[in-house]
């Protein structure tokens, strides 16, 4: 896999730097076997092929279907609850994964036992750890009990009842199952109430952009030019305060609401038992915030985009929707 070196390891004191006087070759290393190559699955996942080891199956419920030939709609696949509730639904045209294989023959899907997660960030995402734990992690576990998959293929619908039972070897009861559900449900609703607020002000902000182009255009920038900058700031302050705008930087400072969140629900996803005391009391102190920031937005939206409207109208263009 690469060429071994010799390497050098160096001492820091203070403000200096000294050679250590031991040198490590590795130049004798032998190679590195490879044991594993990932493989696209079906579904648009990632997956590990081990060369010398056998396979486990697939974590989740493993759906088989049969399609006669390869259908030119689209088809989705929907996980409903015992009350017949749509809980997740998977696509064939779905621009991410996991999509749903439609080759002519058998096909298998795996649903994850996870529920939906949070709306999504509009604009390019940024491959961070909180975008990674969004996309797994963030999303609720099903509970234990009685659901049905639902396939339709055109106006063919076909269901299938099955049982989500839950690990023996678990020491939680299930009402502990069900008090970490229905904090993950909460912590994902208030991500959600993020996500929404953050994609609104991108929105407006994008649109003040405009208006001043065409303002600009239009040879009357001057009589807008101060008010959208100061609307666009506060819009970017009230950004900065729900999310953490600079992820991909060296250094991007510290986390916002929305990823103190999302890093709650992972460390509760990381055990299968009842959320502790901590847990909530963190919890209620994030939502508090989140609410209190939605109020500044809608105080923001109510008093600046009012006077910014009349300030486009007094110049002559069209006020913001």
């Amino acid at each position: 896999l690469y060429q071994p070196r010799p390497t050098v390891r160096w001492r820091f004191y203070g403000r200096g730097f000294y050679r250590h006087p031991k040198t490590a070759n590795y130049k004798m290393t032998g190679p590195v076997t490879v044991t594993y190559r990932l493989r696209e699955t079906p579904m648009g996942t990632n997956g590990e092929e081990f060369l010398d080891a056998g396979k486990n199956p697939p974590d989740g419920a493993i759906i088989h279907y049969y399609l006669k030939e390869e259908p030119a709609d689209e088809v989705t696949l929907s996980i409903l609850d015992e009350q017949g509730k749509v809980i997740r639904t998977f696509s064939s045209k779905s621009e991410e994964p996991p999509r749903v294989p439609v080759q002519a023959g058998m096909n298998r899907f795996v649903w994850d036992l996870r529920h939906e997660g949070a709306t999504k960030l509009e604009g390019p995402a940024k491959r961070d750890r909180f975008e990674q734990a969004l996309e797994i992690a963030v999303r609720p576990r099903a509970l234990p009990g009685r659901y049905q998959v639902q396939l339709k293929v055109g106006e063919t619908v076909l269901a299938q009842p099955f049982e989500v039972v839950r690990d023996p070897r678990l020491p939680a009861s299930d009402e502990d199952l069900r008090a970490q559900f229905e904090l993950k449900v909460a912590i994902r609703d208030r991500i959600s109430e993020v996500h929404d607020a953050v994609n609104r002000i991108r929105r407006l902000r994008k649109q003040v952009e405009e208006w001043e182009e065409r303002a600009k255009a239009a040879g009357k920038s001057d009589a807008i030019a101060e008010a959208a900058k100061a609307f666009k700031e506060k819009l970017e302050t009230l950004e900065r305060e729900l999310v953490q705008v600079d992820s991909d930087k060296p250094q991007p400072g510290p986390a916002r609401v929305r990823e103190k969140l999302i890093a709650l629900s992972s460390m509760i996803d990381e055990s299968d038992d009842r959320p502790t005391k901590g847990a909530h009391e963190v919890y209620e102190l994030l939502a508090g915030q989140v609410g209190e920031l939605l109020v500044r937005l809608r105080q923001v939206l109510e008093e600046e985009q009012r006077q910014f409207s009349e300030r486009l109208a007094q110049a002559g263009v069209p006020a913001l929707a």
